[in-house]
């Protein structure tokens, strides 16, 4: 679904495929989006390859979903093409990524970065390039309340949060995948780092990511 094709291989003309044969699909985006995961009979697969290999060993529904890529140019903490407005146009399956002059750079923060609880959950995903989010001592990083995030090269530094829960990311209805992230210095009361709301039965995956003096 979204601005993309896909292609495969071993069907028959009429798109029939023998029982027990397997199946090759590859997603292609258009120019301006990426592709964001693979859906199997409504469920998320765990595939993140533009190809998928699968065995028909029943009826099958395959969606490739496609989200648009949404560029963040800016290190200012806020104001048009900054982080926080990115995350603010961001819709369901969209990627966020930042431009190569930013690679390694520092966004300080005045306030958490964060998703609206009330808006609803989607899928997103935030790639950095070594991207710095620090709370400056000051304040919470992310605060995430429905979304499906998935971050990926980032470092958080000196999150604060001395009286709540979650000094880097407080995450309580979303789940969360981080992926060579790491986390220095974050301050608070419970989960200096991260705080999961584990009673809500989303989930945290982590991927190569390095926790230091938290």
């Amino acid at each position: 679904t979204g601005p993309g094709m896909v292609t495969e291989t071993v069907s028959d003309s009429d798109g029939m495929v023998e029982a027990g044969r397997s199946i090759s699909l590859t997603a292609m985006a258009q120019e301006g989006y990426s592709f964001a995961g693979w859906t199997v009979n409504g469920i998320k697969n765990e595939q993140t390859s533009t190809t998928l290999a699968l065995t028909m060993n029943e009826n099958k529904t395959i969606e490739a979903r496609f989200g648009r890529i949404v560029t963040v140019t800016t290190n200012k903490d806020d104001g048009n093409s900054s982080l926080r407005w990115a995350m603010a146009q961001a819709e369901n399956y969209d990627i966020i990524r930042f431009e190569e002059h930013l690679a390694n750079d520092t966004i300080v923060l005045t306030s958490p970065l964060g998703f609206d609880p009330w808006l609803g959950g989607g899928f997103v995903s935030i790639e950095g390039n070594g991207i710095t989010l620090s709370g400056n001592n000051t304040c919470l990083i992310l605060s995430n309340g429905s979304h499906h995030l998935a971050l990926s090269n980032l470092n958080f530094v000196h999150g604060y949060n001395p009286e709540g829960e979650g000094g880097a990311i407080q995450n309580y209805w979303g789940s969360l995948t981080l992926q060579s992230c790491r986390f220095s210095l974050n301050i608070a009361k419970e989960g200096g780092a991260i705080f999961v709301d584990f009673m809500q039965k989303k989930t945290l995956t982590l991927l190569s990511c390095i926790f230091d003096h938290n």
